[in-house]
């Protein structure tokens, strides 16, 4: 559905599906993957429809921060006379693409859309023919969409990555956590606590007469450097 200059608009259609909704949402251009959660309307049921009312609480929708950003372009008065509303879609999926990361991940995607706009922009100046020019920013907001969603996907694998290689290490910790209470334990009472492996040691380990450990007695592993600390009764 397209406006008219006054931004007004009206859709007729029919279907012949027995289980039907509607849902409208707002997004910033046409080449959406997936509806966002900026939901304008929802339809509605009659007095007078007959029918059973199903429920439907599993579809997708994308979270509205992908098609955010900082600054809004079109905050402006537009001129729809003049420049085609493509035009103003394919500038703001520039900036929701950057926002998102696109420069990082999606570098190569990017830099051709970024070129497609400039020529976009180039059949504007010129005025060249009006389908000519949103067909260019339809091209242009296409590969931009296609940029957001790559660099989406790559950063969904790198927060996977990251948090396997963070179980990894904790789980090589834990690890060498419980081998070494295991070996400790064949020498000297110890147990496991918060602030890591406490080892009760007997009175012949320390110095007569004082807290500090007999150095000779006490062996450290070189993968895990040991204290000792003790109190007199």
């Amino acid at each position: 559905m397209r406006p008219n200059d006054d931004g007004q608009g009206e859709l007729k259609t029919t279907t012949q599906l027995q289980s039907f909704s509607l849902f409208v949402t707002a997004e910033p251009y046409s080449s959406v993957r997936l509806p966002s959660q900026m939901l304008v309307l929802e339809n509605d049921v009659r007095k007078s429809t007959k029918g059973r009312l199903f429920v439907v609480e599993d579809y997708k929708l994308m979270r509205r921060s992908q098609y955010q950003k900082r600054e809004n372009p079109l905050a402006l008065t537009l001129d729809l006379k003049n420049v085609p509303l493509e035009m103003y879609q394919a500038r703001n999926a520039v900036e929701i693409a950057k926002s998102r990361g696109a420069e990082k991940y999606a570098p190569e995607i990017l830099s051709k859309a970024q070129g497609g706009l400039d020529l976009a922009e180039n059949a504007l100046a010129r005025k060249a023919n009006k389908r000519e020019i949103i067909s260019l920013a339809r091209q242009t907001t296409q590969s931009l969409e296609d940029a957001r969603a790559l660099t989406a996907e790559r950063q969904e694998q790198e927060r996977i990555t990251a948090e396997r290689a963070a179980a990894a290490a904790k789980a090589k910790a834990e690890a060498l956590r419980a081998q070494l209470l295991e070996q400790f334990n064949r020498i000297l009472e110890t147990r496991d606590s918060d602030r890591g492996l406490v080892v009760t040691m007997a009175d012949v380990l320390f110095d007569t007469g004082s807290t500090t450990c007999a150095r000779r007695r006490v062996r450290r592993s070189p993968d895990s450097p040991a204290s000792c600390w003790g109190t007199r009764d």
